[in-house]
């Protein structure tokens, strides 16, 4: 895969930092922020100058490599339409953030 230099060096600071944590985060972000803003419709519909202000342009911008994280997830992508792979994928990421909060609170 060939990277611009910004991409090169947005991927060196995520590998540094745990790219793989940095994924799984973002599955877990992404999967909230659908149940909470669309209900659970896992159909995104991304417009940079309409959303960028919103959740949608926190998760679907292109700063500090978030397209490299945004791409190594299992998402489609149509233009600017996203969708889970299988809205299997949609809920695992919910129930996985739900209960990394409940842990948290049990341990607490």
């Amino acid at each position: 895969m060939d990277l611009n230099p910004q991409d090169q060096e947005a991927l060196m600071m995520l590998s540094g930092s745990g790219f793989k944590q940095e994924c799984i985060s973002y599955l877990k972000e992404l999967s909230i922020a659908v149940y909470g803003n669309q209900s659970g419709n896992p159909l995104i519909v991304y417009s940079e100058r309409r959303d960028l202000k919103t959740w949608k342009g926190t998760l679907f911008n292109n700063l500090d490599g978030r397209n490299l994280i945004r791409d190594s997830v299992p998402l489609l992508r149509n233009g600017g339409q996203y969708g889970f792979v299988h809205k299997s994928l949609l809920e695992y990421g919910l129930s996985f953030a739900v209960s990394i909060q409940i842990h948290t609170v049990i341990v607490a």
